[in-house]
């Protein structure tokens, strides 16, 4: 059997709040955009360390392009974006150790990923829906190659200004 769909059906069910709420954004088929108020709520979480690991713990499952479709890697970017943004100290140490993780996903073409999950295609075909990934990747491994930029994406989100600002999230959902 799968291990990639059973952790993730593992991890929407049962484990911590934190893991359920992390999972419940980042694999299911609803589109949740950048400054979602579920995510900053992800964000604010990261505040306490030990469930911090466990949200970076469940990104880094979902960031893996062989085991995740491109809307679960999406989501962890823009998910991950706004902890880098938002969360705690400890976050931003975290996040940086995934640099090269986004670095790869800044040139990820969903139609060459060989999936290695039994309950999926083994590729797209000749279509690249990597688009909105690469898209995504981009500006935040932008933030994380320098320290100079994390500082004024901080504050930039903190005071609402700058192209690197996320609204404090919507709540219609």
């Amino acid at each position: 059997m799968d291990s990639a769909y059973f952790a993730k059906a593992n991890l929407t069910y049962q484990g911590s709040k934190e893991e359920r709420d992390t999972a419940a954004i980042l694999f299911n088929d609803k589109e949740i955009p950048l400054g979602d108020a579920r995510m900053n709520s992800v964000a604010a979480l990261t505040y306490n360390m030990g469930t911090c690991e466990n949200i970076f713990a469940i990104l880094q499952r979902s960031m893996v392009p062989q085991d995740n479709p491109w809307p679960t890697l999406l989501k962890s970017v823009t998910l991950l974006h706004t902890i880098v943004v938002y969360g705690s100290e400890i976050s931003i140490d975290m996040a940086i150790k995934l640099c090269p993780v986004i670095y790869q996903l800044t040139s990820y073409n969903s139609a060459t990923v060989k999936r290695s999950s039994l309950f999926s295609f083994s590729g797209t075909g000749n279509t690249d829906y990597g688009g909105p990934v690469r898209r995504a990747a981009q500006p935040l491994y932008d933030i994380l190659s320098r320290d100079s930029n994390i500082r004024e994406a901080r504050r930039a989100g903190r005071d609402g200004s700058g192209s690197w600002a996320i609204p404090k999230g919507d709540t219609s959902a």
